[in-house]
C-alpha cells in the first residue's frame, strides 16, 4: 500500500510539471473510453439484441415456397388474404404478426 501511495504521488508531481500532456493523455482517454461505449452500444442494439422486448430470441420468418415462382428458400412477402390464411392455419406459434408497405400492422393472437 505504501508503493501505491508513492507512485501515485510520483504520478501526480509529474502531471503538474507538464499540464498540457496531461490534459492531452485526459481528452485522449475520454474519447476512447467515450467512442468504446458508443460503438459497443450500437453492436449490442443492432446486432446482439435487436427487439426491445422479451422472447425475441424466439421469432421466426415464416417463408411460403411456391415452385412455379418463387426463389429458392421462399419468399417472405405475401398478401393479406395470405396472411389471414397462415393466421386461420397457425396450430404452432403463439402469435404472428405482419406488416403492409403502407405500415400497417397485422397483428394476430393464437386464441383470437
Amino acid at each position: 500500500m505504501d508503493s501505491l501511495l508513492r507512485d501515485l504521488r510520483f504520478a501526480l508531481r509529474t502531471f503538474s510539471r507538464s499540464p498540457s500532456i496531461t490534459l492531452i493523455s485526459v481528452l485522449a482517454l475520454a474519447l476512447g473510453i467515450g467512442s468504446t461505449t458508443a460503438i459497443f452500444s450500437v453492436i449490442q442494439n443492432t446486432l446482439l439484441d435487436p427487439f426491445p422486448y422479451r422472447g425475441s430470441d424466439r421469432l421466426v420468418i415464416v417463408r411460403i415456397h411456391d415452385s412455379a415462382q418463387s426463389e429458392p428458400g421462399g419468399r417472405e412477402q405475401y398478401s393479406h388474404s395470405e396472411f389471414v390464411e397462415i393466421q386461420k392455419e397457425n396450430h404452432v406459434f403463439e402469435g404472428i404478426m405482419g406488416e403492409s408497405r403502407s405500415r400497417t400492422r397485422l397483428v394476430a393472437s393464437r386464441g383470437r
